[in-house]
């Protein structure tokens, strides 16, 4: 009998600490209520049925962002959400999400008349404590572009990546009301691939002005690459062959297509001019030993515009541009003071380091001002034809400045290309 009274002490002294913490984590936690909604397809008034809703923190962007489903009356639920404003997003295939995404730089690096204009244009709801708040969405019907994209003998292009990209100059003289369509279509990537008969249909589509392309690999398969590092770069965006609809390689040249509304768009054909292309081949030598550089770059330009047209690399100064459109060109070359790659005897990869082990890691060969530097030199080439025996003598390369610790040149391993 003398142990109960020890016992109800300690039963006591759990049940205060056990209190305790419950208030302060009860502290801790933010108030919290319901959102509940539903979802309705403008064109047609009825529910939009399975759309994914997403409530983004409007107030604090480090914040929770809360998900959920519709069901088959178009109506979602979405509890325990924290007190504050949310942005509110609804996706459904052939619709317009009502929430204007805000671009690579997200909700934090807007600035605060972005911030104003997101305000202004999308749909936001208030959420209290032990509070049910209740909203209505109507989607509206997206544009829709459909087009075939054939070689050039009439055979489909098959399996091919359709860009669907704002021209440059709607981004940058958007006026406000035109910013929700504009920022939406930037920030996400409509594309599309080509079916058996070289068809490819987008759905999502905002209104506004669209360039339209597809790309294709530039490596050749008549002999094994001669360096899977310059294969890697033909396989790359600006190392392969794009072809802008208007059936034009270059983007000043292609034939912008302009969407009104939800309206389906159809004819936009695109034709890869196999008859028309050609290869360039050549060296790359340092003009004061005669002997080739272990790493050159290249960029080939328009002759008459100084356009951006292929970036390329040249390794132990050889150097092959293959599937070349017909056209006047100025070749770039720059010696390089990248090491050279090296085969890891282990496991047959290609070990890549320097400012070249960045461009492979990143995939972002698309910097021709990095290039482009005291120690290049150029020529003028004609292609109406094959091209070869093409010699470019260029200064030893500049030193290169060290890199700093916050961005150090990764070293990457690759494999090559699959033919």
């Amino acid at each position: 009998m003398r142990l109960i009274p020890g016992i109800v002490l300690f039963a006591i002294a759990c049940t205060a600490s056990s209190s305790s913490q419950e208030q302060r984590a009860a502290k801790s936690r933010p108030p919290r209520g319901v959102i509940t909604g539903t979802i309705y397809c403008a064109d047609t008034n009825t529910p939009a049925r399975l759309a994914h809703v997403t409530l983004l923190p409007a107030t604090n962007q480090s914040g929770q962002t809360f998900m959920a489903q519709s069901d088959l009356e178009g109506r979602f639920a979405i509890g325990r959400v924290p007190e504050g404003t949310y942005y509110v997003s609804a996706k459904l295939d052939g619709y317009l999400d009502p929430f204007p995404r805000p671009g690579a730089r997200g909700l934090n690096g807007m600035s605060s008349d972005e911030k104003k204009q997101l305000d202004a244009q999308a749909i936001r709801v208030s959420v209290a404590a032990d509070q049910t708040a209740s909203i209505a969405v109507r989607l509206e019907r997206a544009a829709v572009m459909e087009g075939t994209v054939l070689y050039d003998d009439g055979s489909p292009a098959i399996g091919l990546q359709i860009t669907i990209h704002p021209k440059q100059d709607q981004v940058e003289k958007k006026v406000p009301e035109e910013g929700v369509a504009i920022l939406m279509a930037m920030t996400e990537a409509f594309q599309r691939v080509t079916d058996d008969h070289g068809h490819f249909r987008a759905l999502g589509l905002a209104p506004g002005e669209y360039l339209v392309s597809t790309m294709v690999s530039t490596a050749s398969g008549a002999a094994p690459p001669a360096n899977p590092i310059a294969d890697a770069v033909k396989f790359s965006q600006s190392g392969g062959l794009t072809i802008y609809y208007g059936d034009t390689p270059r983007k000043s040249n292609a034939k912008p297509v302009k969407i009104e509304g939800g309206e389906s768009v159809p004819g936009i054909d695109i034709t890869i001019p196999l008859s028309k292309l050609h290869s360039i081949q050549g060296q790359v030598l340092l003009k004061r030993t005669g002997q080739p550089p272990a790493m050159a770059s290249l960029q080939l330009l328009y002759a008459d515009s100084h356009e951006f047209a292929r970036t390329a690399v040249a390794v132990n100064g050889e150097f092959a541009l293959d599937y070349v459109p017909e056209g006047s060109y100025i070749l770039q070359a720059s010696a390089s003071t990248d090491p050279v790659p090296a085969m890891d005897q282990d496991t047959g990869d290609l070990v890549v380091s320097g400012s070249l082990g960045f461009f492979v890691a990143t995939g972002d060969f698309d910097i021709p001002s990095n290039f482009k530097q005291d120690s290049s030199a150029e020529t003028p080439l004609d292609v109406h034809g094959e091209v070869a025996a093409v010699t470019i003598y260029v200064p030893d390369p500049a030193a290169k400045k060290p890199a700093t610790a916050s961005m150090p040149y990764p070293t990457v391993s690759v494999q090559p290309p699959q033919q």
